[in-house]
């Protein structure tokens, strides 16, 4: 007898063996990315306005950029009688990360270190920003009303010993920028965002970026995904032949 190689089952076999050569899961990376320096709070303080004036103002009256700490809230007064907000903005570079990449998860870090007055229901959260990379009081209402986090923190859950953090939500995972900066504002949640006209006085007061302690600054920490493994092969060549 003599042996023939099957050549039309040899090419079979070769075809099916490269399909068995599939990617590798792509590991997942996590950045921690700081807020760059220049954040801030804008607020409408110490006004003689009503409530309506100080919430929809276009600009406000005060912008922070320098302190070692700075505040937000939005209350009456209660030395005053009168309105006052303050909003918090912050820019990342988030430029690092790679156009190819897959965002699946982010959270959102800031530092309190005081807080007072009456809780009355308020609560924090995270939103998105339109405003200057330099702030001035034209920035005041250039912080969003979505959510990017679906849930928000109390004022009396709000810690003033360590970070509070904020997982984003889909909307605030879209806003991450992979080709320059991501933009975020922070508000009082019951009374400035709702826009409800408050009757009692609190406030919670954060780290900026500017602050001497640098292990309390914000930040953006975000995982994601990014091209491939490489090939794992899973088959192999096999060569058939007939007799005859």
């Amino acid at each position: 007898m003599k042996r023939k190689p099957l050549i039309i089952a040899l090419i079979i076999s070769i075809i099916a063996a490269s399909f068995a050569f599939l990617p590798e899961k792509a590991n997942a990376t996590t950045d921690k990315i700081y807020a760059n320096s220049g954040d801030g709070a804008v607020g409408y303080y110490a006004s003689t306005q009503t409530w309506t004036t100080t919430r929809n103002s276009t600009d406000g009256t005060v912008v922070n950029t320098t302190n070692e700490d700075v505040s937000i809230m939005a209350r009456k007064n209660s030395s005053t009688g009168k309105f006052d907000i303050i909003r918090y903005f912050a820019t990342f570079d988030t430029s690092s990360i790679p156009d190819d990449a897959t965002i699946t998860s982010a959270t959102v870090g800031l530092r309190g270190w005081a807080k007072g007055g009456t809780a009355d229901g308020r609560a924090y959260n995270i939103y998105g920003s339109t405003a200057e990379d330099t702030l001035t009081t034209a920035d005041y209402d250039q912080a969003g009303t979505t959510a990017y986090c679906d849930t928000s923190i109390s004022h009396t859950s709000f810690s003033t010993s360590a970070y509070s953090t904020f997982a984003l939500n889909a909307t605030g995972l879209a806003a991450i920028s992979k080709t320059g900066s991501t933009k975020i504002s922070f508000r009082e949640v019951t009374f400035d965002v709702e826009n409800t006209e408050p009757l009692t006085d609190a406030y919670i007061y954060i780290y900026p970026t500017d602050h001497a302690d640098t292990s309390a600054d914000p930040y953006i920490e975000i995982t994601y995904t990014s091209g491939s493994g490489g090939a794992a092969p899973i088959g192999r060549v096999q060569r058939f032949y007939m007799m005859d």
